[in-house]
């Protein structure tokens, strides 16, 4: 039996071997969380392809050959990729056109083996070098055996090729070995014959791994012996390695010859799989490289041309990065009373809640609650003197001020500003804003607060951001955006500021020269809309908002890089939210109260008194760490939950095949405690082989 320390379990009537499916999302724009890692989006290749091979040289990425249109299209082009400034230059194309070649650097030179033309029926022997120094190719000694598609890899100075296949189809089971220092070819021991095809291949610790559709067979040059392996749980198309462990990412479905998107995460020293993020999409025949601990992937299919009905090749490029956080979320206290569209801010260590609306947006309130996180308690505080809800907060010097707000129901808006003094437990009022708004936002930045969007009086959108000087009570005029937010989120991060909301481009604004200037584009599924947000540690994140195809809440979660311009997925929230209101303490970001959607529009519309925090560098998945057989009728399942989620109810999926079948509940729900738990399951005595994950069940 293997011990699973991840996420997804199979048991079959002998053997238990891990994996944990998880959940994962994927935007055009964004990436794809499951579990612990994240993919990231970079600039496309200049064209679409597919059957090209990649490798690193002195961190540059370099894919070569491929093909476009179909597979009777190979090309001779080579791409180099500049992670530092993220952009695609083209350098000298290969002397031999070719798809499905094996691509390996050794001493900084890049040898480009075999390929050929699987549409023509054809493939070459052909070995050529390329010096990134002089941009130049020069040919070598010929592979002894023709072939494409090969697995490749690089040990100790030498080049192997394994597997491959023919001109028409078949598969190799020979390996080659090249010494680019003699320019020879030397014959290795064959594969097994159970993985001859397309193998993926890494090494880890001076062993070879080949991976071909579900088998694993590691290569001890030593001895010049194959072993074989734990069964992959689905065929991978791509992967490398990094940290000793071995990433497998999506593959051929062999019930409809379009790509699954599954990866798989294989330890060599536990022998085991365990499920990694899937990829954002379905991709087969990509190019794969690792640098600087992260994995690029390139190009590619969605499947075989002729037989996949969505089959296209792409020119993107997607990062994954294993040591990526999903991010974790911890119930705390309940405020005392149900609270959406509130202001929030924090002063000295205590979380205050002002104003909103309880059983509709009709019914705004004057209210003022206080958190003490240390003692994970509530206290009301002196009412405002004015009742409203979509106000502002903003706590320079000790002081807290809320603006604007007012009756969204009845559609007013006010300019109050009133200032609260935590030391006193009183208010005071202080000059108007210069406009009435209502659901705008605000930030501080070098003791000024700045307050944009919203809607005025007559519920017209504001372009508009107006700065207010605590210390002269002055108000001043800033530049307009050039479209006017909805219900923008703005965010102070390394003296700028930085503007969300809905289906919009992100903006960013310099102070120093009162300009706007555009930034990346939100993700479409996200919809920034009544979504709140915070940032840490110069990382921004976006929580819920307004669904894109509904009139309820939706609960995704984006952190925004503002340096490399990039989303990226995070843990969900609970529960669906909009109208939150938020406010960064600690290293973490405190989201309290909101409502489930619309009033009146949402059918499942009700407010929320929780408090939920969320913790940027937490984060993990239950833990499924072994599954047994004990009797034909029964699984044993050996599982775990991090801390801070003991008390939640939990319950098991399953299902016999990780590819092309629905998860089904099987067994009761439980209550997690803090110690390793142990549930037996029902199975059926002719299952061969079935898989289990842990859901929440709250």
């Amino acid at each position: 039996m293997n011990i699973n320390n991840r996420r997804k379990t199979t048991c079959g009537s002998r053997v238990a071997v891990g994996i944990l499916l998880a959940v994962c999302l994927g935007f055009d724009l964004g990436v794809a969380l499951a579990g612990e890692g994240a993919w990231i989006k970079k600039a496309p290749l200049p064209m679409a392809l597919g059957g090209a091979a990649a490798c690193e040289v002195d961190g540059i990425l370099y894919v070569v050959g491929g093909e476009t249109n179909s597979w009777n299209y190979p090309i001779k082009s080579l791409f180099a990729y500049d992670p530092k400034t993220d952009t695609w230059t083209r350098k000298a194309d290969m002397p031999t056109a070719r798809s499905g070649p094996v691509a390996a650097a050794v001493d900084g030179i890049i040898y480009a083996i075999g390929g050929g033309n699987i549409g023509a029926g054809s493939v070459t022997k052909v070995v050529e070098a390329y010096d990134p120094k002089t941009d130049t190719w020069s040919t070598k000694t010929p592979m002894p055996t023709g072939r494409m598609h090969a697995g490749g890899c690089t040990l100790n100075g030498l080049i192997y090729v394994i597997g491959g296949m023919t001109g028409g189809g078949g598969s190799f089971v020979t390996v080659e070995c090249y010494d680019p220092k003699t320019d020879q070819w030397t014959r290795k021991k064959n594969l097994p014959h159970e993985a001859a095809g397309s193998p993926v291949v890494e090494t880890v610790d001076g062993i070879i791994y080949s991976f071909c559709d579900r088998s694993v067979y590691a290569y001890d040059p030593a001895t010049d012996q194959w072993t074989g392996k734990a069964q992959i749980p689905a065929s991978p198309s791509t992967g490398a390695a990094v940290d000793g462990l071995m990433y497998l990412f999506s593959g051929l479905s062999t019930s409809s010859l379009c790509a699954h998107n599954l990866s798989f995460v294989y330890d060599p020293a536990q022998n085991k799989f365990t499920s990694a993020p899937e990829m954002p999409v379905g991709c087969v025949v990509a190019a794969s490289a690792t640098m600087g601990g992260k994995i690029y992937v390139v190009g590619g299919a969605s499947g075989a041309p002729n037989q996949c009905p969505t089959f296209s090749y792409y020119n993107d490029l997607w990062v994954f990065d294993p040591q990526d956080h999903p991010g974790s979320w911890t119930r705390k206290a309940d405020m005392p009373m149900a609270i959406g569209n509130a202001a929030a801010c924090e002063v000295d260590g205590i979380l205050y809640v002002a104003g909103g609306e309880t059983n509709s947006w009709n019914y705004p309130i004057k209210s003022l609650f206080a958190y003490d996180l240390k003692t994970d308690t509530w206290t009301r505080k002196t009412d405002m003197p004015t009742a409203r809800n979509g106000p502002v907060a903003a706590a320079v010097d000790g002081i807290i001020y809320v603006m604007g707000g007012g009756n969204f129901g009845a559609g007013t808006a006010t300019q109050v500003v009133e200032t609260y003094d935590p030391k006193t437990d009183t208010w005071t009022r202080k000059a108007d804003m210069p406009t009435a708004r209502i659901c705008a936002d605000a930030c501080v930045l070098n003791g000024l607060i700045y307050v944009l969007g919203g809607w005025d009086n007559s519920m017209t959108l504001l372009s508009s951001m107006e700065c207010y000087d605590p210390k002269t009570g002055q108000w001043t005029r800033k530049s307009d955006l050039s479209v006017p937010p909805v219900h923008p989120i703005v965010q102070v991060v390394n003296g700028k500021i930085h503007a969300f909301f809905d289906y919009a481009t992100t903006y960013i604004y310099y102070p120093q020269t009162d300009q706007w200037i555009e930034r990346a584009q939100l993700p479409k599924e996200f919809r920034a809309h009544a979504s709140v947000g915070g940032s840490v540690d110069g990382q921004i994140y976006l929580f819920g908002g307004l669904s894109a195809s509904s009139s309820c809440a939706h609960n995704l979660s984006l952190a925004y890089d503002p340096v490399q311009t990039q989303f990226t997925s995070r843990r969900a929230m609970p529960a669906p939210t909009l109208v939150a209101a938020s406010v960064t303490m600690g290293g973490k970001i405190y989201v309290v109260g909101g409502a489930s959607g619309a009033p009146y529009d949402c059918p499942t519309f009700t407010y929320y008194n929780s408090l939920w925090v969320f913790d940027p560098q937490g984060g993990e998945y239950p833990r499924i760490w072994s599954c047994s057989r004990p009797s034909n009728d029964t699984v044993r399942l050996v599982w775990q939950i991090e801390a801070e989620r003991i008390g939640r109810r939990y319950g098991f999926q399953t299902k016999p095949n990780v590819v092309n079948t629905m998860w089904g509940k099987v067994g009761p729900t439980v209550q997690a405690t803090n110690t390793i738990m142990e549930t037996t399951l029902g199975v059926s005595p002719s299952d061969t082989a079935r898989y289990y994950q842990v859901y929440e069940a709250n």
